[in-house]
């Protein structure tokens, strides 16, 4: 290892080396200060003499995982895709070797509701952990789920059983079976 001009740092390498807490060698790289890489991180001379200096660790903050995750909506779009392909695709019978292609493929669109689930319970666990401090967080988290979800269910339910049966084509629909 050479020698720099700061006597308790020396050169490995390429990388300038101090002496850690402990008397062990410390490069910049390694050497951590209040939990982020140290901004002092640098290379003196590359082992490609051609190649430019990178600095390691100048890769910016962690990303924050809290609150609205776009990259998740995507996920939700993906799933739902893959589930509305597999209804529509995956059941038509081939008739040549691209459409056995493209059905063998789309055959795996019931993987979608798996998707869901799992980015349900990412999620809604997130949510209790964020809150788990906060006082009644149980109480408020099932309420906001059944002012979400029971609006819903009850339009679908007054749909079907109060505005369907006055349409005629449902009425006659219902007729036709009972024969």
């Amino acid at each position: 290892m050479g020698e720099t001009a700061d006597p308790g740092k020396s050169m490995r390498y390429g990388a300038a080396v101090e002496e850690g807490p402990n008397g062990q060698a410390v490069d910049a790289f390694h050497r951590r200060t209040a939990g982020a890489i140290s901004r002092r991180t640098f290379v003196d001379a590359p082992l490609n003499p051609g190649a430019a200096a990178v600095v390691p660790g100048d890769t910016g903050p962690p990303p924050d995982l809290r609150g609205h995750l776009p990259a998740l909506d995507g996920m939700r779009g993906l799933a739902v895709l893959m589930v509305l392909v597999f209804h529509f695709v995956g059941q038509m019978l081939p008739t040549n070797a691209i459409e056995r292609a493209i059905v063998g493929v789309t055959r795996h669109g019931l993987l979608g509701v798996d998707l869901f689930f799992v980015l349900s319970g990412f999620l809604i666990t997130g949510l209790l952990y964020e809150a788990h401090n906060k006082p009644h967080y149980l109480r408020n988290f099932y309420m906001r789920r059944l002012l979400r979800i029971f609006p819903l269910y009850y339009g679908v339910l007054a749909l079907v059983f109060l505005v369907a049966p006055l349409i005629p084509q449902v009425r006659a629909g219902a007729g036709a079976d009972a024969r």
